[in-house]
């Protein structure tokens, strides 16, 4: 549909146009009523005016028919029209659409209405803190361990923060580690043995150099003190035994992992329903109040044509009881004509815009 090139108010230069023309009527009027009030006519038995008051009426009519020809008014109703019908067509297209999408929205409602998440956010976080803390503090007391192994600080620091690191992955992978590995149960047993001696072993050899360590440090001070592997081994096994029990029981098992994520699609699927319905809504309101501005705009110019047309005829009338009293005022006679009695005014107009409010109803 082509849109009409308008501004959202009717043309104010017409509208001066036709005040100006008016003035000029209205003088001509008064004059016209003088001039043939001197003359005696009309005569006092004539029975209407109409022969002398016609070019008057046309001189009004024509300032109409300038409003009408100034005003598109077919066209006007005619792109309202146009649109209301690409309107319905639009809106009709949504509204199945919407319907297809709520009812889908529905059904996922209910479905994620009979899911829960298997776990909370919090819960992860806080049993990633219970593995991490215990081993980073551990590896904090192991750094000059490996610094006596000839490593610097920073060296060393990075080392114990790795090492930690890898403690930690293999507490939280240790049972898929040995389901992978191992086939059967007993493979799994022995599997596992072996994975934990391996573990403790590295422990040991690591307490004792924290032992050696200690009782260096303490004979350089004159304090003879022998420190034992033992007990550095037992804390950082107890370390790593929490954190596979963590690991075990705090994180979510398989079953879980795969409800949560159940659960985060269909959360995600009723989201993205959620978002679809109300872009299609707006698209809707949209639609409608383009086509509501594009009427409003379209009527404020017609009816301000309408009123132009309504003002005109308002001074043809008023023109007419002018020539009247202006008419019976130079009358050499005094006498006022029979066809002055009737105050109706004497002729028709053929009006363009009368009809326009009941047209947008």
């Amino acid at each position: 549909m082509k849109t009409i090139e308008k501004s959202h108010y009717f043309d104010p230069r017409l509208e001066e146009e036709i005040k100006q023309e008016l003035q000029q009527f209205h003088h001509e009027v008064a004059l016209d009523g003088e001039n043939h009030g001197r003359r005696g006519l009309p005569t006092v038995s004539e029975p209407d005016v109409k022969s002398y008051y016609h070019g008057h009426h046309i001189s009004t009519q024509k300032m109409i028919n300038t409003v009408g020809m100034a005003t598109p008014k077919a066209a006007l109703i005619a792109e309202v029209q146009e649109d209301e019908k690409q309107r319905d067509s639009k809106i009709q297209a949504i509204e199945n659409k919407l319907h297809k999408v709520k009812q889908q929205l529905h059904d996922a409602g209910k479905k994620l209405a009979n899911l829960k998440p298997a776990f909370s956010k919090t819960r992860l976080w806080l049993s990633w803190l219970a593995m991490c803390l215990p081993m980073l503090a551990d590896a904090i007391i192991s750094i000059p361990v490996w610094e006596t192994w000839g490593f610097n600080f920073i060296e060393a620091a990075v080392i114990s923060l790795i090492f930690a690191g890898a403690l930690v992955t293999l507490a939280h992978y240790f049972e898929r580690i040995v389901c992978f590995l191992g086939k059967t149960l007993w493979q799994r047993r022995i599997i596992t043995i072996l994975l934990l001696l391996l573990v403790v072993s590295a422990f040991y050899y690591m307490a004792d150099a924290r032992a050696e360590y200690r009782t260096s440090q303490l004979a350089a001070q004159g304090i003879l003190v022998h420190f034992k592997p033992i007990p550095f081994a037992l804390v950082t096994t107890i370390i790593f035994i929490i954190a596979l029990t963590i690991s075990k029981f705090a994180f979510p098992s398989r079953v879980q992992r795969e409800q949560m994520e159940e659960y985060t699609r269909m959360k995600a699927e009723h989201q993205v329903l959620l978002d679809d319905e109300q872009k299609l809504e707006h698209e809707k309101a949209d639609i409608i109040q383009k086509h509501e501005q594009l009427k409003q705009t379209n009527l404020s110019i017609l009816l301000r044509a309408a009123a132009l047309e309504e003002m005109i005829i308002t001074h043809a009338h008023h023109g007419f009881t002018e020539w009247k009293r202006a008419n019976t005022m130079h009358r050499p006679d005094r006498l006022r004509p029979n066809a002055f009695n009737d105050d109706q005014y004497p002729f028709a107009f053929n009006t363009n815009f009368s009809d326009i409010k009941r047209l947008f109803i």
